[in-house]
């Protein structure tokens, strides 16, 4: 189980996670992916504990959920999230099982990546993805 991918995947989720939400609105089930979400809910559930036992790890869990977006937050939840992996192994084995089950079910979750960078957490295909001021799409 890669912890940036873990992270990049549960970082759009984390405000909603963090607040304990069970339920997405219409919209940002749209935005977000209702399959994705239910995904992010279960990896969440196994990993709350641990997050919320370790302060530091619960402060960067914190810091994603207040800006997704922040690339030095996420790096400093992925970093945490390693080390609860490393310490569990039997969490780190059904994070890996869920996070299979979200492969198979083909859930993808875009994340930028620096200016004009794209990142993903799965695979896309028969898409087109751009990220140039000027750029001319055919379909």
């Amino acid at each position: 189980m890669d912890p940036l991918s873990l992270t990049a995947f549960l970082a759009p989720f984390l405000p909603y996670l963090m607040k304990g939400a069970q339920d997405l609105t219409e919209e940002l089930g749209r935005k977000l992916g209702q399959e994705a979400w239910k995904h992010a809910k279960a990896m969440w559930a196994r990993l709350r504990p641990g997050v919320e036992g370790n302060e530091a790890t619960r402060a960067a869990a914190d810091a994603v959920a207040s800006n997704p977006e922040d690339e030095v937050a996420r790096g400093g939840l992925a970093f945490q999230l390693k080390a609860l992996l490393e310490g569990d192994s039997q969490l780190a084995t059904e994070l890996a099982r869920l996070w299979k089950e979200a492969e198979e079910a083909k859930v993808v979750n875009v994340v930028t990546v620096g200016d004009r960078g794209v990142g993903f957490v799965g695979s896309v295909t028969d898409s087109v993805i751009s990220t140039g001021d000027q750029a001319s799409i055919e379909k």
